[in-house]
């Protein structure tokens, strides 16, 4: 039987699957189908119809497009999206029949995808590099895009040559480190974005979605039902609706709490920071003081012991590198632990993050260039964090004797 030709995207869709297309599947159809949209990402609520829609428009390039293509489905586990493929195949049996060179036990295509009486090619594989690398393709589309690591989402976009080299992510967006959500959200990476609601949609039950708003909290709400994917701000390490509520006018006045100082030493680009806070009760801490400094490892340590003597903390917690700030240091005072900074770096911003989140630690709006880096961090930065891991050195919190004020715990946080 002939594959019919319609003039509407749309109409190869309810004669496909039965179903009336919402607004919001007819933009995505388009686009999908358009040789000019080379990079396209659905982001999308779950249960919203994206991965149906984009079934069925790579079924028009399987059989409606003049030439033969080659398309590769990349998912990270059971792939859905070709899992209605094959529905799709199923339900018009008497029109693909004949059209698919092998045909599966199960269904009438193979569950490892299938080639046409043109030539087109459909392969599914799983999001690993050994599966995907080396596959050309015309098309390469991911589903559950936001599940697969990024550098597998790179090796993927290498497999794409010729005329059409078009990729399409679809995804609900959970994974705020994504390039799904990087891309999502970026203007600058030129990504066509279609995102829509679970919201108002005929096969969604009221009740079910008023619970869903009742039980989630706004930012799952916002990911699992609207399928918006978290703002640039929302995804930084301390998000900044945070770290202002951490912030505090006036000057910082000590409450009779215990006194900590941390320490991170400046390299090449930053800076040596000190970081004086007052640990108010079990979880509270209150930036008293920052001091910083470009000098080299002879002249800052005298003025590190400094500060020590004069604030008389209970413990100073430094960073381990580079090592000329650590033996200069060691010249004035032998009281030192020194803790491993493999183990300490992850735990250490942890804890950070979670003073911010909950708005733990005080911090006096004087502070600019502290508030300015907190605002600005990323993991993985080597440099402008300074004032963040120097921060981070004072408040945290771990076993280790504490026997005097000058007791100075060494810290590797590179």
């Amino acid at each position: 039987m002939d594959i019919p030709k319609f003039e509407k995207i749309e109409d190869w869709f309810k004669f496909l699957t039965g179903l009336e297309p919402t607004g919001d599947q007819v933009n995505v159809l388009k686009s999908v189908t358009n040789l000019e949209d080379k990079k396209i990402v659905v982001s999308a609520g779950r249960q919203s119809g994206k991965t149906l829609t984009v079934a069925v428009a790579i079924l028009y390039w399987v059989f409606c497009y003049n030439e033969p293509i080659k398309i590769l489905l990349i998912s990270p586990q059971t792939n859905v999206l070709y899992y209605h493929i094959r529905n799709i195949f199923d339900r018009n049996k008497d029109l693909f029949e004949g059209h698919v060179l092998a045909e599966g036990v199960y269904s009438l295509v193979p569950l490892r995808g299938f080639t046409t009486d043109r030539g087109t090619q459909v392969w599914v594989k799983g999001a690993t590099d050994k599966q995907i690398r080396g596959i050309p393709a015309d098309m390469v589309v991911i589903d559950e895009a936001c599940e697969v690591k990024n550098d597998i989402i790179l090796t993927a976009l290498g497999n794409l040559s010729g005329k059409i080299s078009k990729i399409i992510l679809l995804s609900t967006p959970h994974k705020s480190n994504s390039l799904f959500v990087k891309w999502a959200t970026e203007p600058e990476s030129q990504f066509k974005v279609f995102q829509w609601s679970s919201e108002g949609l005929a096969w969604h039950d009221k009740t079910l979605l008023e619970t869903k708003r009742k039980e989630m909290s706004r930012e799952q709400y916002a990911v699992e039902v609207l399928g918006r994917p978290p703002t640039k701000e929302e995804r930084a390490f301390f998000p900044k609706k945070h770290i202002d509520k951490c912030i505090f006018e006036g000057e910082s006045v000590r409450e009779g709490g215990q006194i900590e100082i941390g320490v991170d030493f400046g390299e090449t680009e930053s800076k040596t920071v000190l970081t004086v806070v007052e640990k108010i009760g079990k979880i509270r801490r209150k930036v008293l003081y920052v001091k910083s400094w470009k000098l080299p490892p002879e002249l800052v340590a005298p003025e590190i012991m400094t500060e020590i003597l004069k604030w008389k903390p209970s413990i100073v917690k430094a960073d381990n590198r580079p090592k000329e700030y650590r033996e200069a240091l060691k010249k004035l005072t032998d009281k030192i632990v020194f803790l491993d900074g493999i183990f300490h770096k992850d735990l250490m911003l942890g804890q950070l993050q979670a003073h911010v989140r909950e708005h733990n630690v005080l911090i006096p709006q004087n502070q600019v260039e502290l508030i300015k880096q907190l605002t600005t961090y990323k993991r993985g930065k080597s440099t402008g964090d300074d004032y963040v891991d120097s921060l981070a050195l004072a408040c945290y919190e771990f076993e280790v004797p504490r026997t005097s004020f000058s007791k100075v715990a060494i810290s590797s946080i590179e």
